[in-house]
This record gives C-alpha cells, sequence and structure tokens, in this order.
C-alpha cells in the first residue's frame, strides 16, 4: 500500500506544477526567480567588494522602480572597468535566444537583460539600508528586504499584477496550462 502511494505521488507530482520540466515554458517563472536572487547577490558582492552600493554610484532612485539596465548589468558583469577595475563578474546570466530569457548586447554595444516573455527586468531598492522597500504593487505597503526585482509576465502589462513575476511573492501553484 505504502508502494503504491509513493508510486501514485511521484508519478502525479510533474503535472501538478511542482517539478519544472526543463525546457518547457512552465518553468520559466521558476529560472526568473533565480535570476532575481542572483541579481541580488550579485549587487551585495559588489557592495562587499568594493564597500559602495553600485545603485547609488549610479544615481539611480531610492523606493522609485527603474529597469536593470546597461549600466547595472556593465558594472555586475565587469563589462564597464571604470565601475569594476578590478573586473570580477558578479552576474553571469543566461545568454537570451531571440532577445528573451537572458542578457545579449544590442546594436549599440549595450547590454540588455529581458525575461521569457522580452519584458525588462525592474529593480526598486531601499538606498538608506533601512531594510524594508515600499511595495509596488501597493502603495503605502513596504516589503522586508534591500531589493525587489519583477517583471509584466505573460500579458506583458507591468500594471496588471496577477500574473507580474515578483521576487518577494511565493510562487503560485498552478497547473501546466496556468503558463501557456
Amino acid at each position: 500500500m505504502a508502494v503504491a502511494a509513493v508510486v501514485a505521488v511521484s508519478t502525479l507530482l510533474p503535472w501538478c506544477g511542482t517539478t519544472p520540466v526543463a525546457g518547457h515554458r512552465r518553468d520559466s517563472p521558476i529560472r526568473l526567480k533565480s535570476a532575481f536572487k542572483r541579481l541580488e547577490i550579485a549587487l551585495k558582492g559588489f557592495e562587499t567588494e568594493y564597500n559602495k552600493d553600485l545603485l547609488i554610484i549610479l544615481g539611480k532612485p531610492s523606493n522609485q522602480d527603474f529597469e536593470v539596465g546597461s549600466d547595472i548589468l556593465a558594472g555586475l558583469t565587469a563589462d564597464d572597468q571604470t565601475l569594476n577595475p578590478r573586473k570580477i563578474r558578479f552576474y553571469d546570466p543566461y545568454t537570451a535566444r531571440n532577445q528573451k530569457d537572458g542578457m545579449w548586447k544590442d546594436e549599440a554595444g549595450k547590454l540588455q537583460l529581458r525575461d521569457y516573455w522580452g519584458n525588462p527586468i525592474i529593480l526598486r531598492f531601499d538606498s538608506n539600508q533601512e531594510g524594508r522597500v515600499g511595495d509596488p504593487e501597493k502603495p503605502g505597503e513596504f516589503v522586508e528586504g534591500r531589493y525587489l526585482f519583477y517583471t509584466a509576465g505573460p500579458d506583458r502589462d507591468p500594471a496588471t499584477w496577477k500574473d507580474n513575476i515578483t521576487s518577494w511573492r511565493d510562487m503560485p501553484r498552478k497547473f501546466l496550462w496556468f503558463w501557456d
């Protein structure tokens, strides 16, 4: 009986959305959440190494949304030696395919980072290190942490929060067809 239960559960788990299938569209939110965490670790690593916050050096606004753009990526990937003179590669993103789901250089030589659907990664941070950031989804509320990342999700509209992929919310448990 116990063996039958284990076999049944292990057979059904992949169909319940709990186990990502490599290369399948539904694992892109999980991969994106991983990219958010790696960006956060890279920003903290930069600050530890240089004793300066890269976002403050670049003059990024505190508690406001802005795109993770070429200037940030150049500092974190050692593409710009003025920001990162020791040439330490703090961030090593996936290589984009068709300008989606990773990083690439555009025609002007600027680094670009996009999610699975081609949306830019949006960042909001706490420059005064209070340990909380204004929640972009719920104005007036705060989220504990220093960096918040999100993208517009499958509908490509950042104003519709239901499908936005965020670094501060848990992944919804949906069935296989949710991300199609």
